[in-house]
């Protein structure tokens, strides 16, 4: 029965509401309008073609037509692809916030539905295709402007050198499934929600409420990071005791999984997290407001860990950017040093590195953590 509804009336419903509701919609298309032109920007970057050259033995060579080292040396194309993918998950986190803005009226707007006559299935369709519609129109918007932007900013400098690859357009199916790819998953991920409610003529009730308390296996994941972070050093050392040399992966390698795992621990652990710190507050706290909020923290440690989760990336993510810089910063800083030591212990003048690269990309990482 819920499929019977006809495409215009379902349209029109699941657009229905109050000022909230269009808030709703409206911060949901931008959410989706940002996470296309991230994956769009990532499938055109996997899309230059390197040229290839038989005098040196057909090996690949750097694209001179961009101005961007990210572009154009080839091996660094893939770093930049992933990097713009991972933009997504904080827009995703966005998005999902945005999902739950005036959840209350929405859920009383839906019993309605339900007084006026209509099905379980048939508000669920209706809830289903308000989050579906919004994305659809977000991935419309944000191909219309990547398609926009590519004619506004192919222009090359003064040494016919692009900024952005405006001179490379992905597949069509890659750009089709991107388009609907995101709609597809967000009206999906609604529907996989709403299995665990029941829309009643008297407003949404969850079916099966969660007995159990959260499972530690976030905590471990975050203590696993940890302690990756806190063992480089003395494994490193240990290590080059023997005049070993380490490989040049295995501190990328440890410091991006210390991370990964601290992180999946932290976002996912969120709901752990307030049922521990209840724990901890029954335990030590001696005021009734304490012992109030450590009972609610154990009672429902769910309610609240979406946002928490959410605030948890954002920080994490603008942390780890902070961080890096910091890092790549106290490096070059370094270097710098020693080598205008090096040029004045030789009587030669120095001549300062040029750090462009590194400070460009950077301030390209900070500004998309703002955005």
């Amino acid at each position: 029965p819920a499929l019977a509804m006809k495409p215009l009336t379902l349209l029109r419903l699941s657009l229905a509401g109050t000022r909230t509701d269009v808030l709703r919609v409206v911060l949901t298309a931008v959410s989706a309008l940002l996470a296309t032109l991230a994956i769009l920007a990532a499938i055109t970057v996997l899309a230059i073609r390197t040229p290839v050259t038989e005098l040196v033995g057909g090996s690949d060579t750097w694209s001179e037509q961009y101005a961007s080292p990210l572009l154009r040396e080839p091996g660094l194309r893939g770093g930049t692809a992933l990097a713009l993918v991972l933009l997504t998950i904080p827009i995703l986190a966005l998005a999902g916030q945005c999902g739950r803005l005036g959840a209350p009226a929405r859920e009383r707007r839906l019993a309605g539905f339900r007084l006026a006559g209509a099905t379980p299935g048939q508000a669920v369709l209706i809830a289903v295709a308000e989050t579906g519609v919004a994305a659809l129109l977000g991935s419309l918007a944000g191909l219309g402007a990547y398609l926009g932007g590519r004619q506004v900013l192919d222009r090359p400098d003064a040494n016919g050198q692009l900024a952005l690859p405006t001179d490379v357009l992905p597949a069509t199916p890659a750009l089709v499934a991107t388009v609907l790819g995101l709609p597809l998953i967000a009206a999906v991920a609604t529907a996989l929600l709403m299995r665990r409610v029941t829309v009643g003529p008297f407003g949404v009730v969850r079916r099966a409420p969660r007995l159990r308390p959260p499972r530690p296996w976030p905590g471990l994941l975050i203590a696993i990071g940890f302690a990756l972070f806190a063992g480089l050093l003395p494994f490193t050392r240990w290590y080059s005791t023997d005049d070993r040399e380490l490989p040049p992966t295995a501190v990328p390698v440890v410091m991006v999984g210390g991370t990964l795992l601290a992180s999946i621990g932290a976002i996912l652990g969120a709901g752990w997290i307030s049922y521990t710190v209840g724990r901890i507050l029954l335990r030590q706290g001696r005021r009734p407001a304490s012992l109030l909020a450590a009972r609610r923290l154990v009672a429902d440690p769910w309610s609240g860990s979406r946002t928490l989760a959410a605030l948890l990336a954002c920080v994490l993510f603008g942390g780890g950017a902070v961080g890096v810089r910091a890092w790549i910063d106290a490096d070059r800083a370094l270097q710098e040093d020693a080598h205008r030591a090096s040029a004045a212990a030789q009587g030669v003048e120095y001549v300062p590195d040029d750090n462009s690269f590194y400070t460009n990309t950077l301030d390209l990482v900070e500004l998309a953590v703002w955005v």
